[in-house]
């Protein structure tokens, strides 16, 4: 699962990526998943628990200035038992062709 953090066309591209291993790896852009965008994480973090479903982002949690937007999601993804990747560095700030 590809959160906001990356663009649908990041999303798509690596998810076409992954469907090429044997078996093929689903993958889902987070807006795609949940029919909206804009949600906030400690909203649509825990309606992920119980799934099998990997959480991949770029979100580095550093510009939460705005206590509106709620925990980040390295604190929202555990409390959902919910597994997290977190891009960070130059891997993070990487165009879509260097992340691939």
């Amino acid at each position: 699962m590809f959160d906001e953090c990356f663009t649908p066309n990041g999303a798509a591209v690596i998810g076409q990526f992954l469907s090429l291993y044997d078996p093929p790896i689903e993958s889902c852009f987070l807006v795609d998943y949940l029919n909206r965008q804009g949600a906030l994480d400690e909203d649509w973090g825990p309606i992920l628990r119980g799934s099998d479903w990997i959480v991949v982002s770029r979100d580095r949690g550093q510009s939460r200035k705005l206590k509106s937007k709620g925990a980040p999601l390295h604190i929202v993804l555990p409390r959902a038992n919910v597994t997290g990747i977190f891009l960070s560095g130059g891997l993070g700030n990487a165009s879509r062709f260097k992340m691939v």
